[in-house]
């Protein structure tokens, strides 16, 4: 759905009306909420970057990672002062300053250990954000889950306290399909953990999981 679609819905269903900036900010709010569970995949590849002594640091504001929710694996290709095949390099805790790896601050993403390097290719997975909206977007997010946002939207606009019993209900609803949203993409990108969540699924779904 476009966004104008989703304001005209959650306009019906809450019976209430206010302006597009609003809506809007309901609307970006619900897709803030989402992101942690939507697990929308991206790789990035940042391209000859320096390593000095061993290591490098890669401004996250000068990159896509600013788009970064959660990042998930790092490689690196060096490719001088000859190119050797990618590898994957761990994650190591900020008080590691010894081993072959990577670390992220707030503005930053670390590399170090990596001997003899002089430049590398560094590729970057990550879930991303969800990106903000405007009316005649379609938020980035499968549509089959687009009425999680209208959900949200007619709680959001739920605010005098006679309505308050249809905002519960609202969020209720909300809350019970974004939990079932979270299985369904855990389930789809992450199959590793699909053991922890399978039991889940088949108590929401009432079939079993292949």
């Amino acid at each position: 759905m476009r966004v104008s679609e989703i304001i005209k819905l959650a306009e019906t269903k809450s019976e209430e009306t206010y302006d597009i900036d609003t809506w809007l900010g309901f609307i970006n709010a619900a897709l803030d909420d989402l992101t942690p569970v939507a697990k929308l995949l991206k790789t990035v590849t940042i391209s000859d970057v320096n390593i000095v002594s061993g290591g490098a640091e890669i401004t996250i504001a000068d990159t896509d990672l600013d788009k970064a929710h959660e990042i998930l694996t790092c490689y690196a290709a060096v490719t001088l002062p000859e190119p050797l095949p990618k590898k994957q390099l761990r994650r190591l805790t900020m008080n590691d300053q010894v081993s072959t790896g990577w670390k992220l601050t707030h503005e930053k993403l670390i590399l170090q250990g990596m001997k003899d390097a002089a430049k590398a290719d560094v590729t970057v997975d990550f879930y991303k954000k969800i990106p903000h909206v405007n009316y005649d977007d379609v938020p980035e997010l499968p549509e089959q889950y687009h009425g999680l946002i209208v959900l949200y939207a007619c709680a959001k606009s739920q605010q005098k306290e006679e309505e308050l019993s249809d905002k519960n209900d609202f969020f209720t609803e909300y809350l019970m399909g974004k939990n079932s949203m979270a299985l369904d993409r855990i389930w789809e990108m992450e199959p590793q953990n699909r053991k922890f969540i399978r039991i889940a699924r088949i108590r929401r779904d009432g079939v079993s999981e292949q």
